[in-house]
């Protein structure tokens, strides 16, 4: 029997996030990792974490690495695009949240993540 110690650390790292304590989720999310070093939602729970937390140089990073294996993936690119938006770098975060936006074109109406994709291009539209 396969041991998923790395699943419930995300899940425990999620909880954590929840209750708005990053830096334990963080660190369970890293610890999480070593027994499962390219688990997907790990890894992007580590860059959300690292951009909640101030840290957008390491959040980009994050998310440029996870894009490397799927450069058209929605996801991928929507959190690439807010932790660009969250360092400063709008244009960068609008060029990957058009990419975001064309995936998601034909997406049900009720999607969220797709809504909030839309309101995040109104939003930093009127401020550029």
């Amino acid at each position: 029997m396969k041991c998923y110690i790395y699943e419930i650390g995300y899940l425990r790292g999620r909880l954590l996030e929840n209750e708005g304590k990053i830096e334990e989720a963080l660190k369970m999310y890293i610890e999480s990792l070593e027994y499962d070093p390219e688990h997907y939602e790990l890894r992007k729970a580590i860059g959300r974490t690292q951009r909640l937390l101030g840290n957008h140089r390491e959040s980009i990073r994050i998310f440029e690495d996870l894009l490397k294996s799927s450069p058209i993936s929605a996801d991928r690119n929507f959190e690439l695009a807010k932790s660009y938006y969250a360092d400063g770098n709008s244009k960068k975060a609008l060029e990957h949240l058009e990419i975001v936006l064309n995936v998601w074109k034909n997406a049900d109406v009720g999607f969220k993540p797709a809504i909030e994709a839309r309101e995040k291009w109104t939003q930093w539209n009127q401020v550029n």
